[in-house]
């Protein structure tokens, strides 16, 4: 090969690396500071990519367009003619990849470790059961949206170094007085009150859903905010003992469902006479949350004759208990 020719393939490669780079991180940044995914455009781009000479190249295009998922999915299946042999057989690849069904993926999740289960994406897959176009990172950013607003009412103060009483008033004014989650009491039984998805957008659910919206934005805060189930209501609590150091170590307990409320003593003897007022009980796994989800799920949606999705949470709930009585 000549020099002329090697220094040729030299600067096609960097400009086709800069190129890409410009379709990841500038597209993308875009289109992530609108809170929107890529355009038909940009896709499209992505695609040809998937021809690239480089191997590099190949893998970082897959990747995004995995990572769209769907939202890819008409010109992915537009480009299964492409006159391109390399692309159609990439094209083909990652159409397989994304016609793995609801029930493929929840038994992979399901298979995971206690400690490796991610409770969020457990309730994204949950969320699925109704929608399945829902889409993970649209969820989270909406919880991240929460804790920003949370952040930005604090102001120049770190959430961790708020004293345990002013960090849950904050919390409460922003979740349950701006935003105004709270339990659904007129529709309690409807199956959209277990949907991450349905309860971040009416901002109404079953004692656990919205529990765990309080949870999610105070994980993304650094607080110790902790879920305790008791018997027939989720709450929550400020656990002390995970306070930061140099702050009061005490446990401030709040009933989400019922906006928010903070549950003094009193109020946890009368509500809760089965239980130690001042221990509770404690937290339980990602794995035990997500089975009473289901739970709630399944029951609202056999009551609605919505059998297909019903049994969607059943195989959900089912794996995840038999995968919890396998030996490790």
């Amino acid at each position: 090969m000549t020099f002329r020719i090697r220094m040729y393939c030299l600067v096609r490669h960097v400009m086709t690396c800069l190129l890409l780079v410009a379709i990841l991180a500038g597209t993308t940044a875009q289109a992530d500071d609108l809170g929107l995914d890529l355009d038909a455009p940009a896709i499209s781009k992505l695609i040809e990519q998937l021809g690239s000479a480089f191997f590099e190249e190949r893998e970082a295009a897959a990747k995004e367009l995995r990572r769209l998922g769907k939202q890819a999915m008409p010109l992915l299946q537009e480009a299964r003619t492409h006159k391109s042999a390399e692309i159609r057989s990439r094209v083909a690849a990652l159409l397989r990849q994304q016609a793995l069904t609801l029930g493929e993926t929840i038994q992979a999740f399901a298979k995971q470790r206690d400690e490796d289960l991610n409770l969020e994406e457990g309730m994204w897959l949950i969320a699925r059961i109704l929608n399945p176009d829902v889409q993970q990172a649209t969820l989270t950013r909406q919880l991240d949206q929460l804790a920003d607003s949370v952040r930005k009412k604090l102001g120049k103060f770190e959430p961790k170094s708020v004293a345990p009483d002013r960090m849950v008033t904050v919390l409460r004014e922003v979740l349950f007085d701006q935003e105004k989650f709270g339990g659904n009491f007129d529709d309690y039984q409807n199956p959209a009150n277990s949907s991450l998805e349905k309860v971040l957008e009416t901002k109404q659910g079953l004692p656990i859903l919205v529990s765990h919206v309080v949870i999610a934005v105070g994980r993304r805060l650094d607080l110790p905010i902790v879920g305790v189930p008791t018997a027939g209501r989720y709450i929550v609590k400020y656990d002390g003992k995970r306070a930061a150091p140099g702050l009061p170590d005490q446990d401030i307990f709040l009933d989400p469902f019922n906006n928010g409320k903070v549950l003094t003593r009193l109020d946890r003897m009368e509500s809760f006479p089965d239980h130690d007022p001042d221990r509770m009980v404690d937290p339980q796994s990602a794995r035990r949350d997500l089975i009473r989800m289901l739970n709630n799920m399944e029951s609202h949606l056999f009551n609605r004759d919505e059998i297909t999705k019903a049994y969607q949470a059943v195989e959900f709930r089912v794996a995840l208990e038999e995968a919890a009585k396998m030996p490790e």
